[in-house]
């Protein structure tokens, strides 16, 4: 028995995978053998349906066959019986649905808008998959209320729709282009007449075409089967919510036509539209159509499904909050990671992603014709110091996590906020077993998030919304994308020197346009000095003219010299070189001094906004790591930051009849550390850093001996370095 139960399992995932028994290899991993995610979950699939509970998720992260198949406990059944026959299809489902697929930019576009562009590049073969079909049952009209103005009417509309179906309906009435879905088949001409009718059966006996439950949301009952022929007549521009077929001659003049459906994705879903094509081509053939399941017997069991389990949603994303409280197909999503972590300066990133919905544990949900997708944010953190094995590692695990939860809605505890928004499909289209078949097809649709991936088969699309992104910036994204694919294969780079891989050689050479990095005065060789020595330069030069002009006390340049000199020696004897000094900065002349004095003793100047909170300045002196609190007044000694041990005043010091000024070294190091300036987080300058900033005329604001500049700025944040060091 037990030798009979392997073979069953041996010949059920080799069928799943298409391979020969003697194919597998038993001490790899079902991903290792050739699958993927929905071939996961059709594996998982069979064994619900044979009592098994063999999850998607543990399929995925067995570690070999081995491991897998000692999971399996099997019941006694009957031989799996997996053949395809003439009535059914393969049993694969899809793991995401594409918002995104647009046609190329050589194909007219009926749906296109100055204010959505796109664009896409060929990429290599990701997997490839059919779809499976199902049976149909349909909603009981006799039951529904008639007044369709009636609030009774719109509350029994929402309440018969899915959460993700509202929010497409919402989508489209706050903007009428919103998530609408073309879908281009390009046929013979002699078989345009059966593809007609095979097309109108379908239609009228999936039932998420009845489209009774949309009328208390638009205000219109739009018809349920729409066949246009003459181009005068196309309405493909609007956005009704429901479904139209307009048929036009190729431009080619070779005999074949365009069947143009257009379709809201409240509506369909890129898996149920390529079950429901193989449906139509089966009609079209002469075959008896394969049954459709209840959409609405579905989306019924769905929300009794997520009531039933809206506590652990809850759980999960109260969970994914607290854990992120920022904002194969792992690879794709990992390359997007890198690029929306680069752009944004965060670790931390968050953006859509586009499920399925097909291993949702609910009857049929393989086989259901309607909108199962979901988009749900992702949240993930992109450790600078993991490799990129171990951030792949991670970021799968965080799908799985994901995935479990694809039948979630907001009321569970998340937002779709998100501005842009990743879908990978993983199938092919295949339509070799029909006598009658397209010679030709593609997609488009618009969306409402502002930018848009997709990645199938055969393709890497970009969508975006011309009036939030630029042409220019959004090729500029796709290429840094391209670049982070790359980075993605090298398993063993840091994730952080894969993120400084994303910038190419063009985009360097922009920021360093952008930052002036080409001028001579900002290279590292240009400059010489550091500020003390650009300090005592001037005071060779200008000894009597004015540095200091404070209410009726004028200091000359040469008595500035020496009371900073004075400064220097008191604070040089109380830290050491580079040590991080903070000044309660009350604008004063001893204020100035405290600057300098630091300065020459080979300190870091800090400044400390007296207007701050207490609580404040002990937090960032204590960031700080600072040594000394120096303040210009000795009664200003009272206000110390809690956390520090150490303090004086310019007061005090320069009315010291015991202090010697001693000798500075004024060899310039413009290397060293000057100015740690609080911004939204600590950022130091060096000496190199503030003398090229100030090397020009203009930056500095004209600032020069004899000239009067008011000292009004900020003394903090980074506007408080053009006073600090204007004197020099």
């Amino acid at each position: 028995m037990e030798n009979a139960m392997n073979n069953q399992v041996f010949n059920t995932v080799a069928i799943t995978l298409n391979v020969a028994i003697s194919s597998l290899d038993l001490d790899s991993s079902f991903i290792q053998n050739g699958a993927d995610s929905l071939k996961a979950t059709s594996l998982a699939n069979h064994f619900r349906n044979r009592g098994t509970t063999v999850t998607r998720e543990m399929i995925l992260t067995s570690t070999s066959l081995k491991h897998l198949f000692n999971l399996v406990e099997y019941p006694p059944l009957e031989p799996y019986d997996v053949q395809v026959d003439s009535t059914s299809v393969d049993s694969s489902t899809v793991l995401s649905d594409s918002d995104w697929q647009t046609d190329s930019p050589a194909e007219q576009d009926i749906m296109s808008s100055p204010e959505f562009s796109s664009f896409g590049t060929s990429c290599s073969s990701i997997c490839s998959s059919t779809s499976t079909l199902g049976n149909e049952v349909c909603l009981s009209k006799e039951s529904l209320p008639t007044d369709r103005l009636d609030a009774t009417f719109v509350e029994y509309g929402a309440q018969q729709a899915t959460e993700m179906q509202l929010a497409l309906v919402h989508g489209t009435l706050q903007d009428r282009r919103m998530n609408m879905i073309r879908f281009t088949m390009v046929h013979r001409n002699e078989d345009m007449n059966k593809l007609q009718a095979a097309w109108r059966f379908i239609v009228e006996q999936a039932d998420i075409f009845d489209l009774t439950w949309a009328a208390p949301l638009t205000g219109t009952q739009p018809s349920r089967f729409i066949w246009v022929e003459d181009p005068s007549e196309d309405e493909s521009k609007t956005t009704a919510i429901g479904s139209r077929f307009t048929v036009l001659p190729q431009v080619t003049n070779n005999g074949n036509y365009q069947i143009i459906w257009t379709v809201h994705h409240a509506l369909i879903d890129g898996i149920s539209a390529q079950l429901l094509l193989r449906n139509v081509l089966r009609v079209a053939s002469g075959h008896a159509p394969s049954k459709m399941p209840s959409f609405w017997e579905w989306a019924q069991d769905l929300k009794v499904y997520q009531k039933d389990n809206a506590k652990l949603a809850k759980e999960f994303w109260s969970r994914q909050r607290q854990l992120h409280p920022e904002a194969n197909a792992t690879m794709f999503y990992a390359a997007w990671v890198l690029v929306v972590s680069s752009f944004s300066d965060s670790k931390i990133v968050v953006f859509g992603a586009l499920l399925s919905g097909r291993n949702i544990p609910i009857a049929n949900s393989d086989k259901v014709i309607g909108p199962l997708i979901n988009s749900l944010p992702l949240y993930i953190f992109a450790d600078p110091d993991a490799t990129v094995q171990e951030f792949l590692a991670s970021l799968f695990r965080s799908l799985l996590d994901l995935e479990q939860f694809s039948w979630t809605c907001t009321d569970h505890g998340f937002k779709r906020d998100y501005e842009s928004a990743l879908s990978v499909e993983t199938w092919r289209d295949d339509w070799s077993e029909f006598d009658i078949r397209p010679v030709a097809t593609s997609k488009s649709q618009q969306s409402g998030v502002p930018l848009g991936i997709t990645v199938d088969t055969e393709s890497l699309r970009f969508q975006y919304h011309t009036d939030r992104l630029r042409t220019v910036d959004a090729e500029r994204i796709m290429s840094c994308y391209q670049l982070a694919l790359e980075q993605i294969t090298r398993v063993h780079t840091p994730v952080m020197a894969a993120m400084e891989a994303l910038v190419s050689a063009p985009s360097r050479a922009l920021l360093a346009k952008f930052g002036n990095c080409m001028s001579g005065r900002t290279t590292r060789s240009s400059v010489s000095d550091d500020l003390v020595s650009l300090f005592k330069r001037c005071v060779e030069r200008h000894p009597d003219g004015i540095a200091v002009d404070y209410g009726a006390v004028q200091v000359t340049y040469r008595d500035l010299d020496i009371m900073t000199t004075c400064v220097a020696t008191r604070i040089a004897s109380m830290i050491s070189r580079d040590d991080i000094v903070c000044v309660h900065s009350d604008k004063s002349l001893n204020w100035i001094m405290a600057i300098f004095g630091i300065l020459k003793a080979g300190g870091v100047y800090s400044s400390l906004d007296p207007i701050l909170p207490s609580e404040l300045r002990a937090t960032m002196f204590r960031n700080a790591k600072a040594k000394l609190f120096p303040t210009p007044k000795t009664c200003q000694l009272c206000q110390t930051p809690s956390t520090c041990d150490l303090s004086d005043s310019i007061d005090s010091i320069l009315a010291d009849p015991l202090l010697k000024p001693q000798k500075i070294d004024m060899t310039p190091k413009p290397w060293a550390n000057a100015y740690l300036c609080f911004t939204s987080k600590g950022v130091i300058c060096t000496h190199e850093g503030l003398v090229a900033f100030q090397s020009d005329l203009e930056v500095r604001l004209f600032a020069q001996p004899g000239v009067r500049i008011a000292q009004v700025m900020s003394v903090v944040f980074d506007g408080s370095i053009q006073p600090a060091h204007q004197a020099g």
